[in-house]
């Protein structure tokens, strides 16, 4: 379905019959836009061009019927097979962009140029009738990679291009100066994957070579490694890869892949599989085979492919997942499994198992939903297919539905299904066809996402995964809808609650099944039983998030007064009860005499109301929603609040006033019961830690107050005492509230994650230690109106009573910015010649610089102003450093917070490290 919008009509108007059905039947252009100024929708396909009038929805058949200078556009005009590229050893690569300008741009296209260092890519522009470029944006800085699209401006003056990295260069078009790049995805270009001796890390590089090196089988050196046991990120590479032995000597010319061996050769080529990328061969011990090779595309197909002795290719298996070039392929040094690598940002595990079995598949070739051929003498031409014709539905399914499920279950060769199809010239038919012995098809045990900043995720395809602090930001379902619908996006952190089992992940990685990893879950109080797969539509219904819309104010709202009423419609498409609608403020929980949310319940949704205090300037309004299994995506406006001029007095000059700092710092080094093992410096992190704080009074502060806890003083009521002060003491929107605990974490059988007091006894946790949901209840709920800093100094399951019940990281779902000292499976450390644990011992050299010898924070705060994401950022690189890669900090970063200054630093006198 194709809509436009009319906007003489004020209304949607739709395509015609006739129009859509021309459409529906063909597969998608190589240009679809508008190359003039008038109504006229342009769709070029294969079998020809299709003129849409957006205000009638038909097709225009007459040109001699639109105006005098659009009609030769679409006749002559659109004849683009006098353009060359720039320079002989140039190819193209996009289509053709076209726009009606007669004394200025008309054309212009992207391709590559081959040169001995390696190729280039560029965009050209070219005038009406000229068959050499004026102008090409080319260079050093232009693109990395095939340029995709390309569009000029109406006054021909400003051009972009986007490319296969995803990435939008704005240029001059009449000069090809670049103006500007807006980078792409946030995921890392994946260039290389190895895996570690005993498969229990993924070597990776995330940098190419550079253009004299790079080439095929050959795109990065490999520089990091990621834990899968502990799924953690290690900026180092052991030199204990898993080698795979083989002689094989690989060629590639276009889409014509050549092997060799010895003296003997084989060749595959496929249109579908695109360019062959990569490839690695091995023999397959599992199935007894001795000549496999698997090999990569440009396209990001991924295939095993057996060499036959009489000199045939026959493939085994083919891996769908990836979306764009795999550069990397490498087996578990056990053969079960299969890492591949990407630029698409992933890397891919792989099962192995049953290698040589079969599946029901079609005989005949395809692109999309188009017959490019059917093979003689095969079932297709039993059939009657014929080349040409499009595959409207296999059995109730439209194609690429059913090409999908024969992807999740498939059917056993010489199952019959129903075709629906249709000729090239419109008729349709509806053949039985019997699936024919095939490759078989399979999706990932696993995929893992890395981005830029140092984020991961790793999920299987049922949906269940595990992450960093913020790594389920970067990933999520797309759910089609009705045909006249627009497809929904969800954010997998939108599913957190239900979706995120760190346990069914490492039973995934055990098993190497998912379906039995599912099941042997048990179902402990802390954990429900997962549900089979949320990809079935059903499952995810029944946890479709809540959907929230601000009624009143309108984006953009201006106002004298220093409050305003928010109200917001709230819907559950689920039918589930809404559990929770948060305001926030700049980030902040609303602050308001009523600090309640007031709810009016309609028939088909729920309003809720607040009335929220505002700051002088623009003021971010946030509200989010959630039920017990899902939390809707934050609604935005922003509310400009102009107060009336302050008097001369200098009243109301807010400011100029520094804000407060109250600092809580918990240290237990000595335990009262003698099966809690003592530490040696937990006291002196919360004495060093607030000494720190304390002296920010008078330069970022204007007042620090600091309570310290240590030992005897910090029981269970003791620290219920202290929190209740820091209540007391209200702090306002403008102060920051640091909370520090350092000491032992230990879960109980249940799962349930406690604070280690000084009283606590272990068998008795529920009586004698502190739940940490009470300081999480306190930074999200009671202080959610100011800054919040959680620094969390404790192992996360180095106390755990079975790692089996422990159902992730304690400190996930909390409404503040927290910094664990390690990954939820680590032990946290302490040292003599540090005095200190390794995250207090990190804290204190990123806010002291030192009088002699290097200071190993200079890099990272160069301005002398320590901000939130400097700590974030110095604690990931320094406690890996600090505890030799044993140790790694994780970071929970609420997503409507953004970054803020903390501290100045200070002088000190730390010694050299």
């Amino acid at each position: 379905m194709i809509r436009s919008w009319s906007h003489q009509q004020k209304q949607i108007a739709s395509l015609k019959r006739e129009a859509e059905e021309q459409f529906a039947s063909e597969e998608t252009s190589d240009y679809f836009g508008f190359p003039t100024a008038y109504p006229y929708l342009l769709t070029r396909l294969k079998t020809g061009n299709v003129v849409i009038d957006c205000i009638s929805g038909r097709r225009v058949t007459d040109f001699s019927l639109l105006p005098e200078e659009a009609q030769w556009v679409f006749t002559d005009g659109l004849d683009d097979s006098h353009l060359a590229p720039h320079q002989p050893d140039s190819a193209f690569e996009t289509a053709t962009w076209f726009q009606l300008d007669p004394s200025g741009v008309w054309f212009a296209k992207g391709g590559f140029s081959h040169k001995t260092d390696g190729d280039s890519y560029w965009v050209g522009v070219w005038r009406k009738n000229e068959t050499s470029p004026f102008a090409v944006y080319e260079g050093p800085h232009a693109h990395r990679w095939s340029p995709q699209m390309v569009t000029v401006s109406r006054d021909g003056k400003t051009a972009a291009s986007a490319d296969r990295f995803g990435e939008i260069h704005v240029w001059e078009a009449l000069t090809g100066r670049q103006i500007r790049v807006f980078p792409g995805a946030r995921h890392s270009e994946i260039w290389n994957v190895q895996w570690n001796a005993d498969g229990s890390r993924l070597h990776f590089g995330r940098e190419p070579y550079a253009a004299g090196q790079f080439n095929f089988n050959h795109y990065g050196p490999l520089k990091e490694t990621y834990d899968l046991a502990q799924r953690v990120m290690e900026s180092q590479v052991q030199s204990d890869g898993a080698k795979t032995p083989t002689n094989f000597k690989y060629q590639v010319d276009g889409n014509r892949l050549t092997i060799r061996r010895n003296e003997k050769s084989w060749r595959f080529e496929e249109d579908a599989f695109g360019r062959p990328t990569c490839c690695t061969g091995f023999s397959h011990r599992l199935s007894g085979m001795e000549d496999i090779v698997f090999a990569g595309s440009q396209s990001g197909q991924l295939a095993a492919l057996e060499l036959r002795e009489n000199g045939d290719v026959r493939v085994l298996r083919r891996f769908h997942g990836h979306h764009s070039n795999v550069t990397g392929i490498s087996p578990s040094p056990d053969h079960e499994l299969l890492a591949s690598s990407s630029i698409d940002g992933t890397i891919r595990l792989w099962s192995l198992a049953d290698l040589n079995s079969q599946s029901g598949d079609i005989d005949f070739i395809f692109r999309g939903n188009q017959v490019l051929s059917v093979p003689s003498g095969s079932e297709s031409e039993r059939a009657g297919l014929s080349a040409g014709d499009t595959i409207m539905s296999l059995g109730t399914m439209s194609f690429y539905e059913s090409r999908e499920m024969l992807i999740r279950n498939p059917f056993p060769p010489g199952t019959s299904i129903d075709l629906e199809m249709k000729r090239a010239i419109g008729t349709t038919y509806s053949p039985r066809f019997m699936l024919q012995p095939g490759p078989t098809h399979m999706e990932p045990l696993l995929s893992l996402l890395l981005t830029k900043d140092n984020e991961w995720v790793l999920w299987s395809p049922r949906g269940y995964y595990d992450t960093s602090g913020n790594g389920d930001r970067y990933i999520g379902w797309h759910e089609n809808r009705e045909r006249s619908d627009s497809a929904m996006f969800y954010k997998a952190s939108q599913f957190r609650k239900e979706l995120y089992r760190p346990l069914i992940v490492d039973k995934i990685l055990e098993l190497r099944n998912p379906d039995e990893a599912v099941l042997v879950i048990g179902t402990p109080v802390a954990i429900d039983r997962p549900q089979s797969d949320y990809r079935e539509s059903p499952r995810l219904q029944q946890i479709s998030p809540p959907v929230v819309r601000i009624v009143s104010p309108v984006d953009g709202f201006l106002t004298s007064a220093e409050s305003v009423n928010i109200l917001a419609e709230v819907d559950s498409p689920s039918g589930a009860q809404i559990t929770n609608v948060e305001f926030q403020i700049n980030g902040l929980g609303a602050v308001s005499k009523a600090l309640s949310v007031e709810a009016l319940n309609t028939e088909s949704t729920k309003v809720f109301q607040q009335r929220v205090q505002l700051k002088p300037g623009p003021n971010t309004i946030t509200i989010t929603a959630s039920t017990l299994k899902s939390e809707s995506q934050p609604a935005v406006i922003q509310v400009v609040y102009a107060p009336a001029a302050a008097n001369d007095s200098g009243e109301g000059r807010k400011s100029d006033v520094k804000s407060m700092l109250y600092v809580l710092a918990i240290g237990v080094s000595r335990y009262q019961h003698p099966a809690v093992r003592n530490l040696s410096y937990a006291h002196k992190d919360a004495e060093d830690f607030a000494g720190v704080w304390k002296q920010q009074q008078g330069l970022q502060y204007s007042n620090v107050e600091c309570e310290v806890l240590i030992d005897e003083q910090a029981t269970t009521d003791g620290i219920r005492e202290a929190m209740d002060s820091l209540l007391d003491k209200q702090p306002g929107p403008e102060d920051i509230v640091v909370i520090l605990f350092s000491g032992h974490g230990v879960y109980d059988e249940r799962g349930n994650y406690y604070l280690a007091t000084y009283e606590t006894e272990p068998d008795k946790l529920r009586r004698t230690a502190l739940p940490h949901t009470e300081i999480g209840h306190l930074v999200t709920r009671d202080l959610a109106h100011c800054r919040r800093l959680l620094f969390v100094d404790a192992c996360h399951s180095a106390a755990a009573v079975s790692d089996n019940y422990a159902s992730g990281d304690p400190w996930m779902d909390f409404g503040a910015v927290v910094y664990a000292s390690s990954h939820w499976r680590e032990v946290s450390e302490e040292r003599p010649e540090w005095q200190h644990g390794a995250m207090v011992s990190a804290f204190l050299e990123v806010i002291q610089t030192v009088s002699s010898g290097d200071d190993p924070a200079a890099s990272i705060v160069q301005d002398g102003i320590v901000t939130a994401k400097d700590l974030d950022f110095y604690f990931h690189r320094r406690i890996a450093s600090l505890t030799s890669g044993r140790q790694h900090s994780a970071t929970k970063w609420p997503i409507t917070i953004s970054d803020f200054p903390v501290a100045v630093r200070v002088p000190t006198n730390l010694p050299d490290r």
